[in-house]
């Protein structure tokens, strides 16, 4: 588990997590469901991926088009 944690905060301290909040507007739905999904797992249990997660998407624009 602790292995686990480890590389879930990687993603975040390597720059793995804007591009999955990217992919959330790719025209793909399956991309964008893997993205989602992907989003989900960095952000459990871990209030700083968490809150970048919330952070780009608060900055990078409009919520409605998720």
């Amino acid at each position: 588990m602790i292995l686990f944690n480890m590389l879930i905060s990687m993603c975040r301290t390597e720059g793995g997590i804007p591009p999955l909040v990217h992919l959330l507007e790719f025209a793909d739905t399956k991309v964008q469901r893997a993205a989602a999904g992907a989003l989900r797992t960095l952000a459990f249990k871990n209030d700083e991926n968490k809150n970048q997660v919330s952070g780009l998407l608060l900055t990078d624009g409009d919520l409605d088009k998720f």
